[in-house]
């Protein structure tokens, strides 16, 4: 899980999101959620850690220090990232591995087309 440590730079995830076709998705909700729950868990978004929107490039800054605490060091620490629908199905998902408090990126292509994706 986390562990406490002082760190002068703020760690942060970045989750780009692209629909079927490749474009970007801006002002989309996407969800962190601990890595606690197993593959067959029932994700809602109610219960994530915290959720941010995409911007106009279709990406989504998760700034850690705001989230978990100020001089948290990430070690081996596995989140979700989760996109859902209008009707709260999953319709995008990405694992990130955070190692020493490194920075980590990933792109989550949707699986479904931009209509009806639940948005802000």
């Amino acid at each position: 899980m986390l562990s406490q440590c002082k760190k002068d730079d703020e760690a942060r995830v970045r989750v780009i999101i692209n629909d079927s076709k490749g474009y970007p998705v801006p002002a989309i909700s996407v969800y962190m959620f601990d890595a606690s729950l197993s593959e067959s868990s029932v994700y809602r978004p109610s219960e994530a850690l915290h959720s941010t929107h995409t911007d106009d490039d279709g990406v989504a800054t998760f700034l850690l220090d705001h989230i978990f605490g100020a001089g948290t060091i990430y070690r081996q620490t596995l989140l979700h990232f989760i996109v859902f629908n209008a009707d709260n199905q999953v319709i995008g998902k990405l694992q990130l591995l955070l190692t020493d408090g490194k920075n980590a990126d990933g792109t989550m292509v949707l699986n479904t087309d931009y209509i009806n994706i639940s948005s802000p």
